[in-house]
């Protein structure tokens, strides 16, 4: 949750520093975070104003015009990647169903042994090439299994009624406000 409003704070603030100080639209904002999802938080406003330099610097040559795009953000982003080289680390995802690290979840047979397995998701793809955990079974079969159970998922996922509510409220007052609300809110419930 935090992440997301990190994220949305970022965008958010250069979409107002291009447009000199006029807030962007909520649209706007959603379009921008959903086009960055492969860049990660830490990395998203130095990428965006990296992209905002060399934009603007075109701009002076005679060699673009207007406002920076996603894409021009996105082009920094490849061109960094390609510099640094593949990553020999695994994906983190985020939005993984079973809360893993890194591709891995942890789950307990009927027995009560306790075993690390690939996970089902994207990041989890990242280990199919990987020695260790490539030939064994994902954590979707491991549950299938009688008696298997997956240990302590340490993302919360939110309950699909609040992601409602945090998304018809970023349409009147946007997603960084929207989820401002929802934090406050959850911090008064105690949760």
């Amino acid at each position: 949750m935090k992440d997301s409003i990190d994220r949305a704070k970022i965008v958010r603030a250069n979409l107002e520093a291009i447009s000199r100080g006029r807030s962007p639209s909520p649209e706007t904002v959603g379009v921008w975070l959903r086009e960055f999802q492969p860049i990660k938080t830490d990395k998203l406003d130095d990428i965006i104003r990296q992209a905002r330099t060399e934009h603007s610097e075109r701009v002076e040559m005679g060699k673009a015009w207007g406002h920076i795009t996603p894409d021009d953000v996105l082009r920094v982003h490849r061109r960094l990647r390609r510099k640094l080289g593949p990553t020999n680390e695994p994906p983190e995802n985020p939005d993984c169903p079973h809360g893993c690290q890194s591709g891995r979840v942890s789950v307990r047979d009927g027995k009560g042994y306790e075993y690390c397995v690939r996970c089902s998701c994207s990041a989890g793809d990242w280990w199919k090439s990987q020695r260790t955990f490539g030939q064994a079974p994902s954590v979707d079969v491991c549950l299938s299994r009688p008696g298997w159970s997956l240990i302590g998922s340490t993302r919360k996922v939110i309950p699909q009624t609040h992601q409602e509510w945090i998304d018809k409220r970023a349409q009147d007052v946007g997603i960084g406000a929207a989820l401002s609300e929802y934090s406050r809110w959850k911090t008064a419930r105690g949760g």
